[in-house]
Order: structure tokens, then sequence, then C-alpha cells
């Protein structure tokens, strides 16, 4: 080939190559866009406004739980050393109650329900809910009566315990219901497994179908059915049997 034809060549190929160039990026931009609006759909549906909300009112549910279960221990506490003695205030104020249900993040659990296929999320959830409304029962109505009376005195002849009997009756209950608080943990901690692992990855609509065939989202559901295990063969849904 001459020297001629090579310049040829070489003078047509150079804008043909800027214009395919041109091109590409004509036609990929907008590919990339919508690929990054599909990107950033999907981690605002399941990742910022669906998991990461479940956790936050998880977490103020356990911090809650834990605020009040630590203040019924310096309550009796100081209602064993002090006696008629203890500060009124200690019994009187200073728990956080709950004057509204508490927000089971129903339509968040149903996306999480969507891409991990299975519900056992939502139903510790619930199971978190009661077990607060029950602990707060113990905390603030139950003890806090208990003691009042007996310092106060009762109305309309109420028999009243003597300090001890009172002392020894609460600190069990309310050292049973931490060990049972404590199970929730792994409803948080399963959580935040779930939210790392989306967080990690840029997920479409197609590859967010096989985020439950995760081994860890599996490990993760299999975990809470095993730690609730008595707790939710109570729900019909449940067989009685659970994967281990």
């Amino acid at each position: 080939m001459s020297d001629n034809v090579t310049s040829i060549i070489s003078i047509i190929a150079q804008p043909l190559a800027t214009i395919l160039g041109a091109l590409l990026v004509v036609i990929g931009a907008p590919l990339f866009y919508f690929k990054q609006k599909e990107y950033e759909t999907i981690r605002h549906r399941y990742l910022d406004d669906g998991i990461a909300v479940i956790i936050r009112q998880v977490e103020y549910v356990l911090d809650v739980f834990q605020y009040n279960w630590a203040r019924s221990i310096h309550l009796l506490k100081t209602y064993r050393d002090l006696g008629i003695n203890t500060p009124p205030e200690l019994y009187n104020s200073g728990f956080i109650s709950i004057d509204k249900p508490i927000s089971l993040e129903a339509s968040r659990h149903y996306l999480l329900r969507e891409i991990i296929g299975d519900k056992v999320f939502f139903d510790v959830h619930q199971l978190l809910a009661a077990f607060l409304h029950e602990a707060d029962n113990l905390f603030t109505v139950d003890l806090c009566s208990a003691i009042r009376v007996s310092l106060e005195g009762g109305k309309g002849g109420t028999t009243i315990d003597p300090p001890e009997k009172i002392y020894e009756e609460y600190i069990k209950e309310v050292e049973k219901k931490d060990k049972e608080g404590q199970l929730f943990y792994s409803l948080l901690g399963n959580l935040k497994i779930l939210e790392s692992l989306l967080s990690k990855k840029n997920y479409s609509f197609k590859s967010i179908n096989k985020f439950r065939d995760h081994p860890e989202v599996i490990k993760s559901i299999s975990d809470l059915k095993q730690t609730f295990k008595d707790q939710l063969t109570k729900y019909s849904s449940y067989p009685s049997e659970q994967p281990s």
C-alpha cells in the first residue's frame, strides 16, 4: 500500500473515530444516568427509607427498655437500702412511658419481606412491641405502685407486703425481663447484617430479586426463627418445627 493511500485512510479514520466516540458518549450517557437512577431508587426504597428506618425504631424501643430496666434496678436497690427514706421521685416519675402504640413500620417490613422472602423480621418486631408493653407495665405500674403503697400506705385497708418481700419478688421479675429483653438484640443485629449487605452493592430491579439467596440473608432468617422458636410457634403461620 502506497504512502498516499495510507495517508488518505488515516485522514478519513480520524474523524470517523471522533464521530464514533461522540456517538458512544451520546448513547452511553443516558444509559448510565438511568442505571444510576435505578440504583438510587432501589437504595432509597429498601435501604435508606426501608430497613434503616426499621433499625432506628428497634434501637429506640430497646433503648427505652434498657433505660427503664436500669431505673427499676436503681429504685429497688434504693428501696432496699433506704426504706422509708426512698425519694418519692424515684417511683413517681422519671420512667419513659409508652403513650401510644409502638410503630411496627408495617409498610417497610412488607418491602423487606419482598426481597428476603420471609416475614420473620416483622413477626419478631411484633413480639418486641408486646414485650416492651409488658415490661413497661411491670416497671412503671406494678413495681412503682407496690413501693408507693408500701411507703405511703394503701387505701381502703389495702394489705401492704413487707419491704423484704416486695424487693425479693420484684428483683426476680425485673432480672427475668432483662434476660427476655436481651434476646431482641438478635433482631437488631440481623437487621444490621441485612443493612450492611444492601449498602455494599448497587442493586437493580432485577438483581434485588436474588438478594434472598445470599447466604447471610438465609442465615439471618434462620437465626431469628431459632432464637424465637417458642414465641413464633404461637402464630398459626409458623409450623411447630423451625429450621435450625
